[in-house]
């Protein structure tokens, strides 16, 4: 009997026309008798070849082509079916479903009566159905089994008019957490100028993060070990005897021994204080070429009488001794001789020397003192050999333990989840990183499809170092400020031999040049292993966009050329905030954009595996590349080799044998409280009221972070469109222009004034405001460039779900502001994004609260229903665990 409600599972098989050849008449009857056959024996229902009005209800624009075939399967409200379906297209197969609709009775939006149809599906198995398709399909093959769900407790599903959807139910149990490894997938249908429309969002784990990170850190490693003894520092370590009559001459005085190392008119520096003791040594380490005995009295003023010990003039007899008379003075008068007996041995420390890599920054070896720079030296080696671990550890990683939830999930992986960023062993690959992808097709229409590719991930930054003293960026700012003030002090003093007692002001000077030298060392080293934890992350994400953009036929067909002539554009979209930790964050991305922009990132396609060649790394999981390769040029760039396996290789003949510059460009806007609140207390400290304010206060906030950020990338997009859209009046001069210099109106192309003209008025304009246009215009603007698209946010998970929805829903741009709203809202309460907050929390939910969302814009802020609550996730209200926010 039929049910009081029907709703049909409609799945459309797009084939050539049946008329054309009588080969693809007969796949055609074959595919459909299969099918049909199958589907209606499990599942006692029917299949009809053709559709009708009264079948279909309102949804007239389905009806099947003369070229299509379309299953419409009558299902009762009342119980709920699963059906496992594959979808064709041009001969090849687009996807392939496990179907399952979820009849819940007191779901209203679901029947044909309000035109509407929700059903839920999951993406598997696309190899199967290709392979299926390819060999002919034989009757006598069984369709395939796949994975099954349980029914999920979604509630209600508010669907405005005219717009359908597909989405994916999961359960918490940990047994179902393996299907994260699989593509998210859904399916909206909508109508758009007269015509039936299907948008499918899918969102796939990246598999290309770990090879990737592990071939960037095996090369690290490499270099490390090559460079493991090439710092040699030279210096003498002298041991001095104590005697009784030197014992005895300090007792007469009433005073202590202090020595000092002294190099003429150049430094000073007291190395030993201390009793002396008959019979004992006296150990020193120093390259300077003279030691400086004084004798300091007890008396008030103290008196002091001094001698001098000529290091490079020693020369030892056979026991290896050199007896030394030392003559000792006071200011006014010889006072005696005393009898040292000193033994030398030559001694080397050896360290890193990464000064021929052009991507570390080299260190400045000055007079830091050698105790202290043979500890510094040995917790760098430390540090260079667990890197070193690190690589052995990405290259062989354990295997994967699917029973393990995956936002528990601290075990190398291509996967790691947000909830891991302080955990050492995964530092070096990138957090929640996927490929994300909306493709807009008409029905019944032929290269109509409009496309939406994105990669969302996490910042790159390095959370292991954290962000107290800052990130890359600021890091480097400071080293560059040490090297001008160690270069504006470096002068030749008045005094022959420096102590405070020949010439206090310029001892000073000499201990305060120490601390400066002392603090470029450690701020060399800190900023040489924060990008050697931050390029894996980098160029696992380049990468991973890179490949991506392969994939789409017509986009490389577009712009190949532009690549190889020009570069590659990458346009990552960042929605951090200018305060405490993110701007740090902020600073370790664009501080790795300008190392990168200074070093030159290169891509290049090979053919092969590439764990056969030398430091290469074997990729899986991809159904187009075999191998990685990452290493440095002659000229100081990082080469990025990609291994493709021969059937892409082949196809991409045109990047034989080139070279494709990476041009990766960062537009950064703050879109939460965070950043409303870095820029009130910016406001309030640039005030008279500011004067009252502790320092701790303001410290870690930067709100001009952004401006400088976003001048330099749009002035390397600027500059990107003069060179592939010749023919404005400046493009001779815009090379010249310097990239963190001012904007000039009159340097600006065509295609980017609306952008120039929004960051222009953001200099002027109420920093409180939130430029979320700034996107719209940049990726508008490099879309025409042929560029990829990286969006981020601290984890890659809330605010980076926002902007995607945000993005794709403007495929649908002939809607207004409520439709919008409504679809980015069914997007974000149903689509993948919100199943990626629940793979790396645990929980379905995005980590904002009622509060933030009145200070985020109206276009990036999610449905309530889809929040955490009002304290990280409404734990203190609800008892149900913390959520990362």
């Amino acid at each position: 009997p039929a049910p009081r409600h029907k709703c049909f599972l409609i799945c459309r098989f797009t084939l050539p026309d049946p008329s054309t050849t009588s080969s693809s008449n007969n796949l055609f009857n074959k595919i459909s008798k299969k099918i049909a056959e199958k589907v209606t024996e499990k599942y006692n229902c029917r299949a009809l070849e053709h559709a009708t009005n009264d079948e279909i209800g309102r949804t007239e624009d389905l009806v099947a082509k003369s070229n299509e075939i379309a299953f419409h399967l009558p299902l009762s409200l009342e119980n709920r079916s699963r059906v496992t379906i594959g979808l064709y297209k041009n001969n090849k197969c687009i996807f392939s479903y496990l179907l399952e609709i979820d009849d819940d009775s007191n779901n209203e939006v679901v029947g044909c009566e309000s035109g509407q149809i929700c059903f839920k599906g999951y993406f598997v198995n696309r190899n199967y159905f290709t392979n299926l398709f390819q060999a002919g399909f034989s009757l006598s093959d069984p369709l395939p089994e796949f994975c099954h769900f349980s029914k999920s407790a979604s509630g209600k599903v508010g669907i405005s008019e005219n717009i359908y959807q597909l989405v994916l139910p999961l359960e918490e149990s940990s047994s179902q957490q393996k299907l994260f490894n699989y593509p998210l997938m859904e399916m909206y249908a909508f109508t758009k100028n007269m015509g039936f429309y299907t948008a499918t969002e899918r969102t796939t784990e990246s598999t290309l993060t770990l090879p990737t990170s592990a071939a960037t850190i095996a090369h690290i490693s490499q270099s490390l070990s090559k460079s493991k003894t090439s710092l040699s520092v030279v210096y003498n370590e002298l041991f001095v005897g104590v005697c009784d009559d030197l014992v005895d001459f300090v007792r007469r005085l009433g005073g202590v021994m202090v020595l000092y190392e002294a190099t003429d008119f150049m430094t000073g520096f007291e190395i030993w204080r201390g009793d002396l003791i008959s019979g004992s040594n006296i150990k020193v380490a120093t390259r300077s070429s003279h030691i400086l005995v004084t004798i300091q009295s007890q008396s008030n003023p103290p008196e002091v009488v001094m001698g001098t010990i000529d290091t490079t003039a020693l020369t030892p007899n056979e026991n290896g001794i050199t007896p030394v008379p030392v003559k000792m003075f006071s200011p006014h008068q010889a006072v005696g001789t005393i009898q040292l007996n000193i033994s030398v041995k030559p001694r080397q420390a050896a360290g890193h020397d990464l000064s021929g890599i052009k991507f570390f920054t080299p260190q400045v070896m000055g007079e830091v003192g050698m105790d202290w720079l043979n500890s510094k030296l040995e917790k760098q080696a430390d540090d260079f050999a667990d890197l070193e671990k690190l690589a052995g550890f990405y290259a062989s990683p354990p295997p994967l333990d699917f029973n393990v939830e995956t936002n528990k999930r601290e075990f190398i992986a291509p996967f790691r989840p947000s909830t891991s960023k302080s955990t050492p062993l995964l530092r070096c690959i990138p957090i929640n990183t996927h490929s994300h992808t909306l493709v807009v097709e008409k029905f019944g229409a032929e290269n109509e499809a409009q496309c939406f590719h994105a990669i969302t991930t996490g910042v790159p930054a390095d959370h292991f170092l954290s962000f107290g003293n800052g990130g890359l960026y600021r890091l480097l700012n400071q080293r560059s400020n040490l090297l001008r003030q160690l270069h504006a002090g470096a002068s030749k003093f008045t005094t022959r031999f420096i102590t405070p007692h020949t010439n206090r002001g310029e001892y000073a000077s000499c201990l305060h040049r120490r601390a400066l030298e002392r603090q470029l060392f450690e701020l060399t080293h800190a900023i040489n292993l924060r990008k050697m934890h931050i390029l894996p992350m980098f160029i696992s994400q380049l990468v991973t966009v890179f490949v991506g953009d392969l994939a789409s036929v017509s986009k490389v067909k577009k712009h190949i050329n532009h690549w190889i002539n020009h570069g590659y554009i990458v346009c990552m979209e960042g929605l951090l905030s200018t305060l405490g930790k993110e701007l740090g964050m902020i600073e370790d991305c664009f501080g790795m954009i300008l190392e990168m922009h200074r070093v030159g990132v290169y891509f290049e396609l090979l053919c092969g595996n590439g764990a056969d060649q030398p430091g290469g790394t074997n990729v899986t999981g991809s159904q187009c590349m075999e191998g990685i390769k990452v290493d440095w040029q002659s000229d100081g760039g990082i080469l990025v080799s990609v291994y493709l396996n021969q059937q892409y290789y082949s196809y991409y003949n045109f990047l034989h044998n080139r070279k494709i510059l990476v041009k990766p460009i960062l537009f950064q806007v703050g879109v939460d409280i965070q950043q409303w609140g870095s820029n009130v207390v910016q406001t309030v400290k640039s005030s008279n009221m500011g004067k009252k304010i502790e320092k701790d206060t303001t410290q870690n906030s930067d709100p001009e972070m952004l401006n400088r950020v976003n001048k330099f990338s749009f002035h390397v997009l600027n500059k990107q469109c003069h060179l592939l859209f010749p023919g404005d009046v400046s493009a001779s001069i815009v090379p010249q222009i310097d990239p963190l210099g001012p904007l000039n109106p009159i340097h600006v192309h065509s295609i980017c004034t609306p952008l120039f003209q929004l960051l222009d008025k953001g200099q002027m304009s109420d920093k409180q405001k939130v430029e979320v246009t700034v996107f719209h215009y940049a990726t508008q603007i490099s879309q025409q460039c042929g560029a990829g698209s990286i969006i981020f946010c601290k984890s890659g998970k809330d605010r980076t779900g926002m902007q995607v929805t945000y993005r794709q829903s403007l495929l649908m741009e002939d809607r207004n502001f409520e439709e919008m709203n409504a679809l980015r809202g069914i997007m974000r309460l149903h689509g993948t994004r919100i199943y990626i907050c629940e793979k790396n929390v645990g929980q379905p939910k995005y980590a904002f609260n009622s509060i933030q969302l009145q200070f985020m814009p109206d276009v990036l802020r999610p449905p309530t229903a889809a929040i955490a609550g009002v304290l990280k996730g409404g734990a203190v209200f609800r008892g149900e665990g913390m959520i990362e926010s």
